[in-house]
């Protein structure tokens, strides 16, 4: 009986730690000393880009639309999509909320077909692909704002959402998930374990484009809400819904 007692209280306590973690990463609790002792950065991050970092995201003008005119409506077409309050989801679609997730204060995620988006959910989690209607019953309306960007280029914007899917996925284009990386801030900003919400996004543009200049700037650290800011002119991703 003392045995089953004590394995109760450990497994007790290990359910607080386990709830207590997620929970003071989602709240931008961790401050960097204690972001690096849980390994989810490490000393190739400085101080002052995470402060920049969580600065940058917390005060992100993300209604910006590079003083141009939104995107016209997409053509009609007879392929499957999902649909929310108007917006249809297209294949390299850019999703950002501005609930937090693992430690920062956005979210992103990236369409990688007309049905489903790839993102990563923070700490704990590895990559996953939603529908659209999950996400936006976690991340719209009364649960908070989703803004969506669309390049005008299709081409480079279906190519980023292959690359997405290829290298978080399934390599070989299969539906049966065989890529979990972990979560977390370290490594290079090129690397694809660990890896983050914006920088899977960010990444997918980067190498998915080929030699076409879409990205003008790749940080050591992505934030979300400032993902429209690292694209160049010529391939600036325009706001088509806010949700």
């Amino acid at each position: 009986m003392k045995k089953l007692l004590k394995i109760s209280v450990l497994l007790f306590a290990l359910g607080l730690v386990l709830l207590v973690i997620p929970h003071k990463i989602m709240a931008n609790e961790f401050n960097y000393e204690e972001l690096l002792e849980q390994g989810l950065i490490d000393d190739s991050v400085s101080q002052e880009e995470w402060d920049q970092f969580v600065l940058s995201d917390e005060s992100a003008n993300i209604d910006d639309n590079n003083g141009e005119a939104p995107l016209a409506k997409e053509p009609n077409s007879n392929m499957l999509r999902s649909s929310w309050g108007g917006y249809n989801m297209q294949k390299g679609d850019i999703l950002v909320t501005g609930n937090g997730s693992g430690g920062i204060s956005g979210h992103a995620g990236i369409a990688i077909s007309a049905e489903h988006i790839l993102t990563i959910n923070g700490y704990g989690n590895t990559t996953t692909l939603e529908p659209l209607s999950t996400w936006m019953k976690k991340n719209a309306g009364s649960k908070g704002t989703t803004w969506v960007r669309r390049l005008k280029n299709t081409t480079i914007a279906y190519k980023a959402g292959d690359w997405a899917y290829k290298n978080y996925w399934n390599a070989s284009g299969g539906t049966k998930q065989t890529i979990r990386p972990s979560y977390g801030f370290s490594g290079s900003r090129y690397g694809k374990n660990p890896t983050y919400c914006s920088k899977i996004v960010l990444q997918a543009y980067y190498f998915g484009s080929g030699s076409a200049p879409v990205v003008k700037v790749f940080p050591s650290l992505v934030a979300p809400r400032d993902l429209h800011t690292y694209f160049s002119s010529s391939y600036y991703p325009y706001q088509v819904a806010k949700k």
